[in-house]
């Protein structure tokens, strides 16, 4: 399976530990890619896609932001294995 999503995060942030460990925990590591926004690529993705709250999550045409946002759409993903990203926001009702 590719990478479908991905998730925008910084090391330091207890908000991001907890999403990187819901990922691992939840078995969606082949899913869901990692981006740190330390780094240049990563930041310009974030905010180019309107990113200003961390954790944040790409589904490929939403950026669902926060802690809560992030764990809601995990979570779902887990409940529906056949949700791809490009994007899930509008087609899962779930609203940030």
């Amino acid at each position: 399976m590719t990478t479908s999503f991905e998730l925008f995060h910084a090391i330091a942030d207890p908000g991001c530990a907890a999403a990187r460990r819901l990922v691992a925990d939840l078995g969606l590591g082949d899913r869901i890619a990692f981006r740190n926004v330390f780094y240049a690529e990563a930041q310009t993705d974030f905010s180019s896609r309107g990113g200003q709250l961390l954790p944040a999550l790409w589904d490929g045409g939403q950026l669902h932001q926060g802690w809560e946002a992030v764990d809601r759409l995990l979570r779902r993903i887990v409940r529906e294995p056949g949700i791809s990203s490009a994007p899930i926001g509008s087609a899962l009702g779930v609203e940030d």
